[in-house]
């Protein structure tokens, strides 16, 4: 069963806001998503891409994942996590 975005909308929010990234893109960017984890991808200058859901390479701009002791949700930030989603 794939990990529910609207599950978690909250915490997403919360991690956008400390740390200045933009809720709105992680929203309307790109996911693929497995049982414990959600990978967000900016289409970037490739608009008509769908990223892991077509297997186009794009940019992972954050990682979700289910926290190891399995209360809350864990964030990674990547290389491309400011140039994309920063404020």
């Amino acid at each position: 069963m794939c990990m529910k975005l609207r599950e978690y909308q909250n915490e997403i929010k919360r991690y956008c806001d400390r740390n200045n990234l933009s809720f709105d893109k992680i929203m309307t960017s790109i996911k693929g998503c497995g049982n414990d984890s959600i990978i967000f991808q900016i289409a970037g200058d490739k608009p008509n891409k769908q990223g892991l859901l077509d297997e186009t390479p794009l940019p992972t701009v954050l990682i979700m994942r289910k926290s190891k002791n399995g209360t809350g949700v864990e964030f990674e930030q990547t290389e491309y996590t400011k140039k994309y989603l920063a404020q």
